[in-house]
């Protein structure tokens, strides 16, 4: 199909940006302090893993929190330390948490993932290239829903083709990311609210603002973050 490969073409152009927000294990004071910054580090192709590809990746950390905020327990509508918890400290403090800006210039496989399992902050809830100690943490007093990666695809931005359109997207973030990064031990909703705004925008209900790509019966598939 032509609109698809005109598509195509607009998502691996120069011109196109493709913004992701990630919850992430650790606290992130270090990464935080050096503001918005450039992972340049190539990776290798899937499924065989044989072919390394270019992969770049512009991080900014948010904010981010130690374990030292109150936890529900299961079961129980109260807030405890989390030093109550005899596990907290022998796996890795599960309860720091990280919000990250994720910024990609190229489109590999699983790339935002691999390039923070390289700094060390792991997506919330990532089976794969993830922490599966602090996941079953996270899941076990009820903070990350189960099966539910922490990365979200919020910003997408094409040129315009021949065949296509300028197409600027915006997406909020889904009800349960939400309560992730509003409730302890993150608690972000102020800090969110201030420097990603576009998270928390409200989208007008059945409105399209791209009739031509939805008569193209043209679907995107964006299983590579």
């Amino acid at each position: 199909c032509k609109v698809t490969a005109a598509l195509q073409a607009a998502l691996s152009s120069s011109l196109s940006r493709k913004t992701y927000y990630a919850v992430v294990r650790g606290e992130g004071a270090e990464l935080r302090a050096r503001g918005r910054f450039l992972v340049d580090r190539p990776i290798r192709s899937e499924p065989l893993r044989s072919e390394l590809k270019d992969a770049r990746t512009h991080f900014t950390f948010l904010v981010g929190c130690e374990a030292s905020r109150p936890l529900k327990h299961p079961g129980s509508d109260e807030y405890i330390h989390p030093s109550k918890f005899a596990d907290t400290a022998t796996i890795g403090g599960w309860g720091r948490a990280s919000l990250v800006r994720c910024e990609i210039e190229t489109g590999r496989w699983h790339q935002i993932r691999r390039h923070l399992n390289g700094l060390s902050m792991f997506v919330l809830g990532d089976s794969q290239h993830g922490n599966s100690h602090t996941n079953r943490e996270w899941r076990r007093y009820g903070l990350l829903p189960e099966r539910r990666l922490a990365l979200h695809c919020a910003q997408l931005y094409l040129p315009a083709t021949d065949l296509t359109p300028e197409i600027d997207l915006t997406c909020p973030l889904p009800d349960d990311l939400k309560r992730l990064i509003e409730a302890p031990p993150c608690d972000f909703r102020a800090q969110a609210h201030e420097l990603a705004p576009e998270l928390f925008e409200e989208m007008p209900p059945d409105v399209s603002p791209y009739p031509a790509i939805e008569q193209s019966n043209t679907l995107l598939s964006w299983t590579k973050i």
